[in-house]
């Protein structure tokens, strides 16, 4: 069946009485029926962008949709490129670039929608991928990290063997260009300083590291032991565990100007924590686990998905009377 789009009524979706308080989180639309699990996620202006297992990434134009009755079929772009799963994908205004487990990074023209260059390098499945500016990092179960300029398509650095990770890489971050964050298999999660791709420091996370995120205070990660651990950017010290997810937390994502962290698990839980109070809000409506979730800035919009083949908006909003 081909996919669906269904909105949900004001009010439903809140879920945790810290968000009552405030502005409720409310699962606005839904996109049902992708028709494969999705493993990444990627906004830009009114397109969202669904990373597949199968390969394919499927562009959404979001202002198409806005007076579509529920249930209705919207239209969507294919871009077909990858042979398998489709597991990273960052964006700019100009260009979308998709990592695959078929090894290879695809930088698509947001224009054009057609491929302007397929890079290989990775020997293995290329997991994460994080961007600043023309700089592209990507990591993979080779335990590599690469990086790329995307001037001219062509690799400038490569990080493995003993200065590297010793596990697959799971996870990368970039903040604000000067630092690098990965994690990785090896249960480390690592600091790398961009102006030379040079070690940092070396966080002991005593589980697999899935996700990553970074911010001006601190490095996220979230692990196979369903934590969420937090050390200091500054003093590259262990701070605090922020508990609550009964799976593996797959997916992160820091709102650094509100002081929000975003996490997606295993649990088929959203989790919205409020890094100044400490409260945390949880968002059902999942029904198998979540692969990815990204927050985009100009629609005020939580986008996240997952195995269920949907891809669920939410967005703090008073309910109708």
């Amino acid at each position: 069946a081909p996919p669906t789009v269904s909105t949900t009524p004001a009010g439903a979706g809140v879920l945790d009485e810290s968000a009552r308080r405030k502005l409720p989180i409310i699962n606005t639309a839904t996109l049902e029926g992708l028709g494969d699990a999705v493993y990444a996620l990627a906004v830009q202006g009114h397109k969202v962008f669904s990373g597949l297992y199968g390969g394919d990434i499927q562009v959404w134009h979001m202002d198409r949709y806005v007076n579509l009755p529920s249930g209705s079929k919207p239209g969507f772009d294919c871009l077909k490129g990858h042979t398998a799963a489709v597991c990273a994908l960052v964006i700019t205004e100009r260009v979308l670039v998709s990592a695959s487990d078929d090894k290879t990074i695809i930088v698509w023209d947001l224009n054009t929608l057609r491929k302007r260059a397929t890079m290989k390098g990775h020997k293995q499945r290329v997991r994460a991928l994080a961007m600043h500016g023309s700089v592209l990092c990507s990591g993979g179960n080779d335990k590599s990290i690469r990086v790329w300029s995307l001037d001219t398509f062509t690799p400038v650095h490569t990080i493995e063997g003993k200065h590297g990770h010793d596990g697959w890489v799971r996870a990368l971050a970039i903040h604000n260009g000067t630092h690098l964050v990965s994690g990785s298999r090896d249960k480390t999660v690592k600091v790398w300083n961009m102006a030379n791709m040079m070690l940092l420091a070396t966080f002991q996370a005593a589980a697999d590291v899935y996700s990553v995120a970074v911010g001006t205070e601190n490095v996220y990660g979230g692990c196979s032991d369903f934590k969420v651990r937090v050390w200091n950017l500054h003093t590259m010290q262990k701070s605090h565990v922020l508990l609550g997810h009964e799976g593996v937390v797959r997916a992160l994502c820091l709102h650094n100007e509100s002081g929000t962290l975003y996490s997606g698990a295993e649990d088929r839980k959203v989790k919205v924590w409020n890094l100044k109070s400490g409260e945390c809000t949880t968002l059902f409506g999942h029904t198998k686990f979540l692969r990815c979730i990204v927050y985009d800035d100009i629609s005020k919009t939580l986008y996240s998905a997952g195995d269920d083949a949907k891809i669920k908006m939410w967005e703090a909003r008073a309910p109708k009377k």
